[in-house]
């Protein structure tokens, strides 16, 4: 088992690697090969009944000790090159501290990796949905106007991407978290800048310095471990800080997976990711990076005390409640589902941070379902620039009239985000009664609920204001465009067959009757908005001359000034501080 377990970690980098120098056509049918035969093994590893765990060699530690290094070197270089002063002062900084926690770290005989039931969870999802994502890649990639070498690099740095998220998930050693958490800094720089132009360049740099933030907090943790526990291993960490006064490791851990979750203040990065091709918005928003965020807290929060896990739990319910009232107000759609993404990274976090089976049960459920959710959205989102050529809401009244099929598959992937009997519904469902639960012992966790429920009440607004702009009537709607391609098509129709499979399965926990009627009444308004389509909106007034009064019938706007982000971005900051203060005086 431990050979299959290394070869979900080390065979896509040789995918990588073979994606460089294969032709179009050759590298196609490699990568979808390679993509069937990563997402079979994350599918034996899931029905593993037993947790495995073992440690690398000597020399592959020295060998990671290098690479650290390395990537840190590169990003100062790269400081260097964009004269950008926060890239470089922060490489300078994690430098300073890895060097002086590597070289004081004792010797222990421990595992560097675990494999246990979150994991395998996590080997699905970024197999599964990252494998589509990649697949969907290799045709959108060759409408770029870049050169073949570069496309074949881009394939490749997804390939990559996908590797270090498989390790990452099993990594026990806090130094080797560490460094998959500076490489998938490093691939979101380089997928982000892959059109090179100004705006490009400068939403990578962003996305750069912001997430090295979170590398110096994982540094920080692992000088704290030391100090305290002598240890940089996370189950060590966690037995020897249980029951302890000192959580700063833990406190320092959390700022990090903040980070890595674009929460509000650092939701800029994940924006500015729109710039990119969208197989690089949907992997980072949906199957890998943002889901080291909730995942890092399902593996600490074992240790968390009652205050602690309320302060973590505070911030993820207030970005859930707060990004998702900014998604309410943007315009731009890949803007939209990124502030959703965000708001229930937020929820994830907020569950996650509650030492409790059901909790991380929740979590889970919200993880997988959004990821195939969202992963669904965001390839439509490509398919909308490419074949339609819209990117804003505004510009997708009547799709529903040109291209029924692909907007019903929209509107299944947003009734997974909200209704019953999916995952993403469950999932605050549950946290909506944890909440509750946690109020007997903890009544502060009222405010977790209250945002909680506000939270799910505006996104499922905002679910509901998207879909009436495609079924809206307007005299100025979406292009024609053309027949959108099948190789475009099937990424996205596989991950909506999960989502639907997984409704199927729910039937153990919701019954016959939750489930069949919402998905009856979702199909019954779907034929009804089609059945009865208003097909002439124009008309003449009277004393016109003739000219047509254009009508448009959809929802209302809704606006939310930007000096409301300001406070937002504050008080998240001043609650994160608190974190790290809670963990230090506690």
């Amino acid at each position: 088992m431990a050979v299959l377990l290394n070869l979900i970690f080390f065979l896509p980098p040789v995918l990588a690697a073979a994606m460089l120098r294969l032709p179009p056509e050759r590298r196609n049918y490699t990568a979808v090969a390679g993509v069937g035969i990563l997402t079979l093994f994350a599918v034996m590893l899931f029905f593993l009944p037993f947790e495995v765990r073992f440690a690398f060699p000597e020399a592959l530690h020295l060998l990671f000790w290098a690479a650290d290094i390395a990537v840190i070197g590169f990003f100062a270089y790269a400081g260097l090159r964009h004269r950008s002063m926060p890239v470089l002062l922060l490489a300078l900084a994690q430098m300073a501290l890895y060097l002086g926690v590597a070289g004081s770290a004792p010797a222990e005989k421990t595992a560097d990796i675990v494999l246990n039931e979150t994991a395998r969870y996590m080997f699905l999802i970024i197999n599964g949905v990252g494998g589509a994502i990649i697949i969907y890649a290799l045709h959108y990639i060759q409408s770029e106007a870049v050169q073949q070498r570069r496309k074949n690099g881009f394939i490749a740095l997804l390939f990559f991407f996908v590797g270090v998220m498989n390790m990452i998930v099993a990594a026990n050693s806090i130094e080797l978290f560490f460094l998959l958490f500076e490489l998938t800094t490093l691939c979101s720089y380089l997928l982000i800048k892959f059109r090179q132009d100004a705006q490009s360049v400068e939403n990578a740099k962003r996305a750069l310095w912001m997430n090295q933030l979170g590398g110096l907090a994982i540094l920080a943790a692992m000088a704290a471990s030391l100090t305290a526990y002598e240890t940089i291993y996370f189950d060590t960490l966690l037995s020897r800080a249980n029951g302890a006064a000192w959580l700063l490791p833990l406190a320092f851990l959390a700022l990090a997976a903040f980070v890595k979750a674009a929460l509000i203040p650092f939701n800029s990065w994940l924006l500015g990711a729109m710039v990119a091709p969208t197989p690089v918005s949907a992997i980072l928003h949906s199957a890998t990076m943002v889901k080291i965020a909730p995942f890092l807290i399902l593996k600490i929060s074992g240790g968390f005390d009652a205050t602690l896990s309320f302060l973590v739990a505070l911030v993820g319910s207030f970005v859930f409640m707060t990004a998702s009232l900014f998604a309410l107000s943007k315009d731009y759609f890949k803007e939209v589902l990124g502030y959703s993404t965000i708001g229930l990274l937020g929820l994830m976090i907020a569950l996650a941070a509650i030492a409790d089976p059901l909790a991380h049960k929740a979590a889970l459920f919200l993880i997988c379902f959004h990821a195939v959710a969202k992963g669904a959205l965001f390839l439509q989102a490509g398919i909308l620039e490419k074949h339609y050529g819209v990117k804003y809401i505004s510009q997708i009244r009547g799709l529903a009239d040109r291209n029924p099929l692909f907007v019903a598959m929209i509107a299944l992937a947003f009734g997974a985000l909200t209704l019953p009997p999916f995952g993403v519904f469950l999932g605050k469902f549950m946290a909506i009664e944890l909440f509750s639960q946690q109020m007997q012992s903890h009544p502060l966790f009222s405010v977790v609920l209250l945002f909680s429920v506000l939270g799910s009440v505006v996104l499922t607004l905002l679910y509901f204001r998207l879909l009436s702009n495609f079924y809206a009537k307007s005299a100025q709607s979406a292009g024609e465009g053309t027949a959108v391609d099948k190789r475009y098509f099937f990424p996205a129709a596989g991950l909506l067959a999960v989502l639907l499979a997984g409704a199927v399965l729910s039937f153990g926990t919701l019954g016959i009757t939750q489930v069949l009627l919402p998905l009856l009444l979702l199909g019954t308004a779907g034929a009804l908005v089609l059945l009865f389509r208003a097909k002439h909106i124009d008309r003449t007034k009277t004393y016109h001359c003739g000219e047509k009064e254009q009508a448009v019938l959809a929802n209302s706007y809704f606006d939310f000034e930007s000096r409301y982000m300001k406070r937002a971005q504050v008080l998240a900051l001043v609650l994160m501080a608190a974190i790290v203060a809670g963990g230090w005086y506690v």
